[in-house]
């Protein structure tokens, strides 16, 4: 739609300039100035401050699964029904993944101000599983998640946020390079624009202080959303940074009948209409634009179908959505392991079925 909107603009503007070269009616002919139309503008810098250094960081592994619902359960794991368990990691390394997104909630883990201490026993914790899954050689991603009172009001929260990442940044900085940091998910609300641009200003260096080579990723606002990527991403000048998304769209199919929502899309939502599959190859194709266009690596960090979603129309749309995401070579990180999103089944000890070939792993 957007390219084909773009030559009915481009041939409404030439056959202006073709009329106002031949006149109007009449008998003599006269001569026409025609102005040229203006040269198209520059492209857009790289997102990476002043110096425009392009990023050097690669992803390494390209099929992703999120450990979720499980380090970052409220207020701690198991509150949400999933407690990580070692075997987890061979499952799904033997599946075919070579990355795990290991989301964390940490801070209900610390001390009083000024120097928020992480709880030892929570800290020895995140750093046994992390240990576990690189131990199967899988590429891990451990983030800063759910921290919302970060997002109503970053100002306050400043502080502790920062002394987060003064604490985890040390314990791990010997660990291998396949673990990559994740500064926050989902920024939003406050958490938006130049807020957070300069809060992702702030800490890269704090990280880069022992972890001067480890990637580092960093979304937009907005949820971490498309939008927030293509319209508001801002990160300091640095070598080693991803840039991330999330993706959920159509909200109203993906999240319909939502039990965790307090007003979920209705029920009944099918997918895979030619406008919808159009609208996703868009989107996949606008952040690799992006990508190029920035000169910075990406990656999408979650995307997923909620579980009382018919099983047919869930793989339909994570078969549908890994192949565009395949086809503009950008890695992607579905939602979820195990609980509302599941693709893996406890009480049947394996994965559900079909779910390893929609995405393309049998």
């Amino acid at each position: 739609m957007r390219i084909r909107s773009n030559l009915l603009r481009c041939g409404m503007i030439a056959a202006g300039l073709f009329m106002s070269a031949c006149g109007g009616g009449g008998g003599g002919s006269s001569t026409v100035a025609v102005t040229p139309p203006a040269p198209p503008p520059p492209p857009p810098p790289p997102y990476m401050g002043d110096s425009g250094t392009p990023s050097e960081a690669m992803v390494e592994g390209s099929t992703c699964i999120n450990m979720g619902n499980a380090l970052e359960g409220d207020p701690t794991e198991g509150s949400w029904g999933v407690t990580i368990e070692e075997r987890y990691f061979d499952i799904i390394a033997d599946a075919g993944f070579d990355i795990v997104r290991i989301p964390i909630r940490w801070h209900n883990k610390t001390g009083p101000a000024p120097d928020y201490t992480i709880d030892p026993v929570w800290m020895d914790r995140v750093e046994e599983v992390i240990d576990q899954a690189l131990a199967r050689n899988l590429t891990v991603i451990m983030n800063v998640h759910h921290y919302d009172p970060l997002y109503s009001n970053p100002a306050a929260e400043r502080p502790a946020f920062l002394a987060l990442w003064e604490q985890i940044a040390p314990r791990f900085q010997n660990k291998s390079g396949r673990l990559y940091f994740e500064l926050i998910n989902e920024p939003r609300d406050a958490l938006s624009g130049d807020v957070l641009g300069m809060l992702n200003a702030e800490v890269v260096p704090i990280i880069r202080q022992t972890n001067p080579d480890r990637p580092l990723i960093l979304s937009g606002d907005g949820f971490g959303g498309l939008s927030g990527l293509l319209n508001n991403f801002q990160g300091p000048d640095d070598r080693y940074i991803i840039a991330s998304f999330h993706y959920y769209d159509p909200f109203n199919f993906t999240h319909q009948g939502a039990t965790f929502l307090q007003n979920p899309p209705p029920t009944g939502t099918e997918w895979g209409t030619a406008q919808e599959l159009a609208q996703m190859a868009t989107d996949f194709a606008d952040a690799a634009q992006f990508s190029a266009d920035r000169q910075v690596p990406l990656f999408m960090g979650e995307g997923g179908v909620y579980i009382g979603v018919p099983l047919s129309e869930r793989l339909e749309w994570y078969e549908d959505m890994r192949m565009a995401a395949e086809a503009n070579t950008i890695p992607w990180c579905m939602w979820n392991f195990l609980s509302d999103f599941a693709l893996y089944d406890l009480g049947t000890d394996d994965w559900i079925p079909g779910a390893l070939a929609a995405l393309g792993l049998e």
